[in-house]
Order: C-alpha cells, then sequence, then structure tokens
C-alpha cells in the first residue's frame, strides 16, 4: 500500500524567505531523505522543522510518512488522524484519510481502516487507490471474521472433547472405586467364612489331669487286669478237670 507524501514545493531560499519559513529547509531535508528510504533520517529533519514551527503542516504529515515506514502504525495513525480531522487544513484531509487507513490495515483493525477509506472517498471520490483498499479491506475483514469463527468453534469443539474426556476419566474411577468395594466385600466374606470355620473346628483342650490322679488311674487299669487275667486261669482250670472227669 502505497502511503501519500506530501512534499513542500521548491521555492528559492532567500534570507526573507528562510527567516519567515525557518521550518522548511528541514522539511525538505526530511523529504529528500524519505524518497532515498532514509526513514530514521527523514524522521530527524521533520522533528527538527517542527521545533521551528510546530504548526508547520508538512512537516507533521512527513514525519508521519516516516514513522509509517519505520513500522510503527499505531503512532503513525494518532498522527494522521489529527491531521484529518483538523478543520483549519481540510484540503488535506483525503491524503491524511487514506494514511490512516493504510495504518489500520497494517495493525489488521480492518473495520477502522474501512472507515477511514470511506472518510478519505467522501472528501475525494475519485481516489481510485482508496477504493482499491477500501475493496481490499473489506475481504481481509471477511477472512478475519470467518477465521475467529473457525477458531470459536475449536475451541467449543477442544472444550466438548475435554470434558467428554474428563467424564470418561471420572467413569472410570468410579468403576475402579466400585471393583475395589466387590474386591473388599469378597474379601470380608472370606475372611468371615474363615473365622466361622475356626469357630467350629474342635478346640485342642489342655490337660488338667493332676499327678495325683494319673496314678490312680493307672492302678485300677492294672487291678482291672489282674482280675481279667484270675478269671481266665479259673475257666482254664475248670476244663481240665472236666476232661479228667469224663475219662
Amino acid at each position: 500500500m502505497k502511503i501519500s507524501l506530501a512534499v513542500a514545493a521548491a521555492v528559492a531560499a532567500t534570507p526573507l524567505y528562510c527567516q519567515k519559513y525557518p521550518d522548511r529547509k528541514y522539511v525538505r531535508s526530511g523529504n529528500s531523505a524519505y524518497k532515498k528510504g532514509d526513514y530514521s533520517g527523514g524522521e530527524v529533519s521533520y522533528k527538527r522543522a517542527l521545533q521551528a514551527n510546530p504548526d508547520s503542516y508538512p512537516a507533521n504529515f512527513g514525519l508521519g510518512g516516516a514513522v509509517y515506514k519505520q513500522e510503527r502504525y499505531q503512532e503513525a495513525e494518532k498522527m494522521f488522524e489529527s491531521l484529518a480531522t483538523d478543520s483549519l487544513r481540510t484540503q488535506h484531509a483525503p491524503a491524511a484519510w487514506y494514511n490512516a487507513g493504510n495504518s489500520f490495515f497494517k495493525m489488521k483493525e480492518y473495520q477502522k481502516a474501512i472507515d477511514a477509506y470511506k472518510n478519505a472517498l467522501r472528501l475525494d471520490p475519485t481516489d481510485r487507490q482508496a477504493k482499491f483498499n477500501l475493496a481490499y479491506a473489506k475481504k481481509k475483514l471477511e477472512e478475519q471474521q470467518k477465521n475467529k469463527d473457525q477458531q470459536d468453534q475449536n475451541k467449543d469443539k477442544d472444550k466438548k472433547d475435554q470434558n467428554k474426556d474428563q467424564n470418561k476419566d471420572q467413569n472410570k474411577q468410579d468403576q475402579n472405586k466400585d471393583q475395589n468395594k466387590d474386591q473388599n466385600k469378597d474379601q470380608n466374606k472370606d475372611q468371615n467364612k474363615q473365622d466361622q470355620n475356626n469357630q467350629q473346628q474342635p478346640q485342642p483342650q489342655q490337660s488338667g489331669m493332676s499327678r495325683e490322679d494319673a496314678q490312680k488311674v493307672l492302678e485300677a487299669v492294672q487291678m482291672n487286669e489282674n482280675q481279667t487275667r484270675e478269671k481266665m486261669e479259673r475257666k482254664k482250670a475248670a476244663a481240665v478237670n472236666g476232661q479228667v472227669n469224663n475219662w
């Protein structure tokens, strides 16, 4: 996008002229540097011109152009908009609005750029470059809006997917909790069953018999054995005697 630049008219540098317009030589120096692409040098010269004459329109306009070329678009836009709304210099307003539109365009503020180009065309409907830039800014605004809508949709989708994943994780955690509960229940059942079996099994009894009681038991057993032996011997003797008597 080509930026409009107001160039001071070449006037003979007479001593009287220099006294009346002390800023003009700096403006000419700034314009020369600008044309050579030395925008920082042009900025210095325009600022010197403004020190000599703060109301110099060529110096203000040239300074805005030099700042724009150095990609300080926000600073340049403020300068051009201030010049465009200067009621004392309405003849320069179309170029100022045009440059303000270019500054907005570089900052991707397309709606503001459109408004600035429209202001320029209201004052100068024949400006073909302003018409072209206006159409281009409208196209870029549409693309910007579509990209924004797409980004919003992607954000919504990402948010939904994130919520879905969170729900999945939560469900999985809940399932794990339920599974752990079931395992704990089964373990408790097994433990209870084992405890019941342990209770039903006969427990070993500790012997409470004293030494004296044990001795008595042995004597009783021995006595029974003796009595049994005597009975057996009597039966044998009776059987022998009976056989002899039969002979």
